[in-house]
């Protein structure tokens, strides 16, 4: 492959990938401090008021705990679609279009890949992977508007420009789509 881009006879290769190593540590663990300075306050003061801080703590840090769970696969594709954890694959066919969106945030580059589906997402899902119940309040990649799936990549664990690529190399029309309409930063 030269210049990343692949002959015709080349297959593009299945891709998985999880969130940056240290995306979610300060609010996850964050969250334990918050607990554990609740209880030390209401050890130390004796006023139960400061047990509010536990409940908040603890929920803080479950809702980011996939932020640093490790080994699982967040967003990945092959030749079957693009998969979304906690959801499950999205065909192929059942993407009208996709739009990469970068935005500048000060020094900060927030990269995000709309996914416009041809319908309903419940009614276009194969091989469905809701994942246990208990992780439906917990934090994910993506989040559903409408027909349209919208996923941060900046938090992934690749350069979002080389991920939307890699992602999309199966559908080459929807790689030059995003592509084309790969916005400039905004301010």
């Amino acid at each position: 492959m030269a210049g990343g881009e692949g002959t015709p006879t080349e297959r593009p290769r299945s891709l998985g990938v999880n969130y940056l190593p240290g995306s979610g540590d300060m609010m996850a663990y964050g969250g334990l401090v918050l607990a554990a300075l609740g209880v030390l306050a209401w050890l130390v003061r004796g006023q139960p008021i400061f047990l509010w801080m536990v409940p908040v703590g603890l929920g803080v840090s479950a809702y980011f705990y996939p932020l640093i769970e490790k080994g699982v696969v967040r967003l990945g594709a092959d030749e079957r679609g693009l998969y979304f954890e906690r959801l499950g694959i999205v065909p192929w066919d059942a993407i009208a279009s996709v739009r990469h969106e970068q935005q500048a945030l000060r020094t900060l580059r927030l990269h995000r890949l709309h996914v416009a589906l041809k319908g309903p997402v419940d009614q276009i899902i194969v091989d469905p992977q809701p994942g246990p119940s208990w992780k439906r309040l917990m934090s994910k990649a993506w989040k559903l508007n409408g027909d349209t799936l919208s996923i941060d990549l900046h938090p992934l664990a690749k350069d979002p420009s080389d991920l939307v690529d890699h992602l999309l190399a199966f559908r080459p029309e929807l790689l030059e789509q995003a592509r084309a309409g790969r916005a400039q930063p905004e301010s």
